[in-house]
């Protein structure tokens, strides 16, 4: 069965391969259906674009411990096996954002960028409030500088209202 998988998802188009017609070529529980069912997951790249957006499956409605690491298993399986470009799966928007962060990322910029960016970042670490410092510095080991702040708001994507006591 493992080759028949292997093989449909190679010779079909992954933009048009829904859950219903690989369904017979994978295990997958009648409960983790339903629930990419119920949350508009039907098609395999909406599925794989919703696990490399949010990381897995945590955030979807109904999907307990169980079905959130057997749709990973899934993703993973078909990222393993599939012939496709995982970044195109993305909605334009996201991998906009993606090539932003990759195109920014520390270890990409000069040294003479990253210390100005520091600089700046210091600066504006120092105008924040007692609070809020320490809750950033809490989110970032303490250590409040370019990479950490990459690290954090771009590919952890943490969003600066949903970090602990920020004020």
């Amino acid at each position: 069965m493992e080759d028949q998988f292997s093989n449909y998802i190679k010779l079909g188009k992954t933009n048009d391969v829904t859950l219903d017609d690989i369904r017979p070529y994978i295990n997958i529980s009648e409960r983790a259906y339903n629930v990419c069912g119920r949350n508009n997951l039907l098609l395999l790249t909406e599925l794989l674009a919703f696990y490399l957006k949010e990381f897995g499956f945590k955030k979807l409605q109904n999907a307990g411990r169980k079905t959130t690491e057997e749709l990973e298993n899934l993703c993973e399986k078909l990222i393993s096996h599939g012939e496709f470009d995982l970044f195109e799966i993305l909605p334009r928007e996201e991998r906009n954002r993606m090539k932003w962060v990759q195109e920014n990322a520390p270890l990409n910029l000069s040294s003479i960028k990253t210390t100005l960016l520091n600089i700046f970042i210091d600066q504006e670490y120092s105008s924040l409030s007692v609070r809020s410092q320490t809750a950033l510095s809490n989110q970032t080991s303490g250590q409040v500088d370019y990479f950490s702040l990459h690290h954090l708001f771009f590919e952890k994507q943490l969003k600066p209202g949903e970090i602990k006591n920020i004020g």
